[in-house]
Formats: C-alpha cells, structure tokens, sequence
C-alpha cells in the first residue's frame, strides 16, 4: 500500500499551440463573439458549473483582465430568478452575477470593466522576432514596447486590434496592432513540437508525461478508498486530484480541501515525481498540503 503515498493530480488537458501559417489574419478568423474584461474580477459573485460558489482555488484564476468569453449575456440560475451572465475561460464554465457587472463599477469597486463586442476569435500564440510592437492596457491609456522573444498568447481580433496575454513571470494583458505584414516579421508561430524552456507554456510532452502522473494518483486513490469503503463499510467520498489553472501558474488541488491535511506527504512525492519531470527546463514546483504550483523559476 506504499505506493498510493505518491499520488498525483488529476487529469491535465494538453495546452493547444495553433500553428500558424503565412496566410493573412483574416483568413483564419472564426465567428464573432463577446468579451468581459474586467480590472478586478475577484471581486464579482462568480458560481461554477454547479451553480455553487467558486473555491477558494478557483477564485485564484479570476487575474486582472483575463478574457472571459460570453456564452449568455443573460442567462438564469436554477432558481428561476438570479439573473447571471454565463461566461468561459480556460476551458471552464462560470456565472457571473449580472448585477455585479452593470452596477459593480462603483458597488464591488470592480475598476475598469469593459464588453468587448463582435470581437473575432484568433487564440494562437507567438514569438515575437521584432521589437517595434507596441502593447496597450486593456484601458488602453498607457503603453510600453515589447522586447523580442517575448511570447504572446492571442485571444481574439476587434477592429484592428488584438487582445493578447503577455507570458512570463509577470502576466500581462493588453492590446496589440494588427500587422499588415505576413507571419515572421514581427513575430514567428510556436509549434507543438519545439521545447521553449523559457515560454510560460509547457510542451505538449511535457504535459502528457504530467498527465500520466495524474491518472495513476487518482486510480491509485480510487483503489485506497474502495479498500478502506469495504472495510469499514463506509461510504467515503474519493478525493481526486482537479487541474484549477491550465495556463502559467499551472496550479492543481486536491478535492474535497478537507483531505488536504491528511495527504500533506502525499502531496510532496507528488511534487517532486513533477519536479524531475522538468528538470532542464525554466519551471519549478511549489507545493503545500493539497496543493501544487508549476510555475517559471
């Protein structure tokens, strides 16, 4: 039964890098659609999926200006009366209190808050080769030049402009210009199969090396519980290990919370499998009890 003490998080999503090609913007853009921006969105009454209040955890990937695509402008909770706005990020579902979003300005102090509307989706992401691209606040009242080499996730296009995640210890949100020139003059595509050790993004080997470890902790998991369950005759719910942020700061936790404490050890033979995993590269594990964090070094 030793083994079950190296448990490891739950299943992660491969991280997706479109390639790009040497066509035109336009010419790979898809449907319209809207966008929240808001200043400080840990500050809205959000619920998950369920319709339950966020974790702790989950409150954690709620950063300043992260693009929240909007599903439904005026969705409805299961109450039949808690009007919401469903929104989607990070391959995850939310509500959003909508009184929050028309009012919040000044009654959560939520700062700048901005719907982006009939923006065009481009979510790729690129190495910039030029260091003449100038990057704007989402407000967009300040602005700096970016040096080359940076690494830039694009998210989506409204008039001229795109709305970009600039990756490395610091995220940073901002717009950019579109270019009228073609691919790889102010910046160059990342493909699946090159290993930036110093991009915020992990390669997809590296992830699928991570996953294995998550699938082995949770069956190993599901074992212990079914044993100790038959045993005691118990009816304990199985903790697994749930990816909470699929971007840089990677971070993962055990659920239930409450289980935290009890797999603490557990926690650190997991940590440090990931740990030598990237080995070689530019990131770092952090851990505490039921709780990891990949994050660049």
């Amino acid at each position: 039964m030793k083994y079950w003490m190296r448990t490891v998080d739950m299943v992660i999503v491969p991280v997706l890098i479109l390639i790009l090609f040497a066509a035109p913007l336009h010419a790979r853009l898809q449907a319209s659609t809207n966008y929240l921006l808001v200043e400080h969105p840990e500050r809205l009454v959000v619920y998950n999926r369920y319709q339950q209040h966020i974790t702790p955890e989950e409150q954690k990937l709620f950063m300043p200006f992260i693009p929240m695509k909007i599903l439904d402008a005026s969705a409805m909770l299961n109450d039949g009366f808690t009007s919401c706005m469903k929104i989607e990020f990070q391959a995850r579902i939310f509500y959003l209190l909508k009184d929050d979003i028309l009012e919040g300005a000044g009654k959560r102090a939520l700062g700048f808050v901005r719907i982006v509307k009939n923006a065009v989706e481009v979510n790729d992401t690129v190495r910039l080769v030029s260091t003449k691209l100038m990057m704007f606040s989402p407000d967009k009242k300040k602005h700096h030049l970016l040096q080359s080499g940076k690494i830039l996730v694009r998210y989506f296009c409204q008039r001229k402009q795109i709305f970009v995640k600039l990756t490395g210890q610091r995220t940073e949100y901002g717009w950019i210009n579109v270019s009228e020139k073609k691919n790889g003059k102010e910046y160059i595509a990342l493909r699946p199969d090159q290993n930036h050790e110093e991009d915020a993004l992990l390669s997809e080997g590296m992830q699928k090396r991570i996953q294995s470890k998550f699938i082995e902790a949770n069956k190993a998991l599901k074992d212990l519980f079914a044993y100790f369950n038959h045993e005691a005759k118990a009816q304990k719910i199985v903790p697994q290990w749930r990816a909470i942020s699929l971007e840089c700061p990677y971070m993962y936790a055990l659920e239930p919370e409450d289980y935290a404490g009890q797999f603490a050890e557990s926690t650190n033979y997991l940590a440090s499998d990931i740990d030598n995993i990237l080995l070689g590269t530019n990131f770092t594990v952090v851990s505490h009890p039921g709780k990891i964090e990949i994050n660049l070094k």
